[in-house]
């Protein structure tokens, strides 16, 4: 990728990946519906991004959202 300011595509996997080594431990809050907050961290959603991909690709979802 010459000449772009990135040395790595800006996807989704890479904020993800990202925030997993620098942020591990950092809070995550989110409001929900019946205004409660959920509270976790950026390892912990890591986690859970990483087990709905291997659910999506148990299910024949491939790269791009294609399917078998």
């Amino acid at each position: 990728m010459n000449g772009l300011m990135m040395d790595y595509q800006l996807t989704i996997d890479s904020v993800l990946r990202r925030a997993e080594t620098y942020f591990a431990t950092k809070e995550i809050a989110t409001r929900q519906p019946d205004k409660s907050w959920h509270r976790y961290n950026y390892r912990e959603m890591a986690q859970r991004a990483k087990r709905l991909g291997l659910a999506l690709k148990k299910l024949g979802v491939k790269k791009g959202g294609t399917k078998d």
